[in-house]
């Protein structure tokens, strides 16, 4: 559930990032460790570190 994952860790329903992570791992198109150096070129400080936590919880509770 990407909104309840990005309302817990963002504290706003914002998916993008969770989605990725999902993505990640349903296709193993991209990796979770691209996908993360992608999130901290695009992100800095504290928003970098909630959506790579982001993409990281939405990575770990994909089921395939």
């Amino acid at each position: 559930d990407a909104t309840s994952l990005a309302l817990k860790i963002l504290g706003k329903p914002i998916v993008n990032t969770a989605i990725l992570g999902a993505f990640a791992k349903a296709t193993n198109l991209v990796s979770l460790e691209g996908l993360l150096k992608a999130v901290e070129e695009r992100f800095e400080g504290e928003a970098a570190e909630l959506n790579k936590k982001l993409v990281e919880e939405a990575y770990k509770e994909m089921e395939i």
